[in-house]
C-alpha cells in the first residue's frame, strides 16, 4: 500500500504534467526491462541457436533420415534440463531486479 501511495509522489498535484520527463522515465524502464529479459533468456537463446544449427547440419548431411522429428524430443529434454540447472540463478536475478525496482520506485 505504501508503494502505491508513494508512486504518486513524483506527480505534483497542482502542477503541470511534464511529458518529456515522464517519457524519459518510461524509456528507461522499458530499456531496463528489455535488458533484464534478455539476461534471463540468454542461456535458452544460445542453446536454441546451437542445437538448431547442429540439427540442421545433421539433417543436411543425412537427407534420407527425418532428423528433425527424431531430435525434437531430445531438444525439448535438453531445454528442460537447462531450465532445471539455471532456474535458481534466473529467479535470483529476477528477484534482485524486482527488489531494486521496489526500492527505487
Amino acid at each position: 500500500m505504501r508503494a502505491l501511495v508513494e508512486s504518486y509522489a513524483r506527480l505534483p498535484p497542482a502542477g503541470t504534467f511534464q511529458a518529456g520527463a515522464s517519457l524519459g522515465l518510461v524509456v528507461d524502464r522499458l530499456s531496463d526491462t528489455f535488458l533484464l529479459g534478455l539476461r534471463l533468456a540468454s542461456p535458452f537463446l544460445i542453446y536454441s541457436v546451437v542445437v538448431n544449427l547442429a540439427v540442421g547440419l545433421i539433417n543436411k548431411l543425412t537427407p534420407q533420415i527425418p532428423v528433425y522429428f527424431i531430435a525434437m524430443p531430445i531438444v525439448t529434454a535438453g531445454g528442460l534440463l537447462l531450465l532445471y540447472v539455471t532456474v535458481d540463478d534466473v529467479l535470483r536475478i529476477f528477484m534482485e531486479a524486482f527488489a531494486s525496482w521496489l526500492v527505487k520506485g
